[in-house]
């Protein structure tokens, strides 16, 4: 069995969530509700019918800024399409290290030994390292919820799971997972746990940080650090 469907399928178990989308998100137009949406370019979740095979109903404006491009827009640091850090230090990069550091020890296919999984917590646990932001992540596709979700108490929690997705259910399923490990319980099962655990995470955070780098701009770098590692 190869490494991605494993996860995949785990990501699947864990990941995915109970009730319609309108349940889910009454904020978003559905289907029902939406119907000038399929007139229009994406409204909610309903995407209008694609013209052709390979041609989106939605086009960019002639004068959309696009790096290099001979376009209305002045010069951009941008142009040479590649990306420039507002900080050369960008704290996430070692966090996708150290994911690297725990695929080589858990992710093989092969069944991981304790010890493999003791060596993969310690790269998980490293000060200001993955753990320390799995455990506040929270999903930006969600409502705010009335508080931090590092501030609630554990049913508060429960409550806002969605929200609160690193500390009420990302992160108790690695904790899991990794202690399992430890005694060599389902090595396979495990390992595909904490893979599918830690790239529901790395998703999560590539997108909550695009979407507070409008405000914040070192958070750009972090969504830059974790969509790609850092590598380009």
């Amino acid at each position: 069995m190869t490494r991605l469907p494993l996860s995949l399928l785990f990501l699947g178990l864990f990941a995915c969530e109970s009730g319609t989308p309108a349940e889910k998100r009454p904020d978003v137009l559905s289907p029902d509700t939406a119907s000038e949406a399929a007139a229009t370019c994406a409204k909610g979740w309903l995407l209008p019918p694609v013209e052709g095979a390979d041609g989106p109903s939605c086009k960019p404006l002639a004068d959309d800024y696009a790096p290099a491009a001979n376009d209305t827009w002045p010069p951009c640091i941008s142009d040479d399409g590649q990306y420039h850090p507002f900080d050369q230090n960008i704290s996430s990069i070692a966090r996708v290290a150290a994911f690297e550091t725990i695929a080589g020890l858990l992710f093989t296919g092969e069944p991981p030994s304790p010890k493999a999984f003791e060596d993969a917590r310690v790269a998980y646990s490293q000060d200001q390292g993955l753990e320390s932001r799995v455990s506040r992540r929270e999903d930006e596709h969600y409502p705010k919820a009335d508080k931090a979700c590092a501030d609630m108490t554990a049913a508060e929690l429960a409550s806002n799971a969605d929200r609160c997705v690193g500390p009420a259910q990302i992160q108790p399923l690695l904790t899991q997972a990794f202690s399992d490990g430890q005694l060599g319980k389902d090595p396979l099962l495990n390992a595909a746990r904490i893979e599918a655990g830690l790239l529901w995470f790395l998703y999560l955070s590539s997108y909550k940080e695009a979407t507070t780098c409008a405000t914040t701009k070192k958070d750009c770098d972090s969504s830059y650090a974790y969509y790609t590692g850092g590598g380009g």
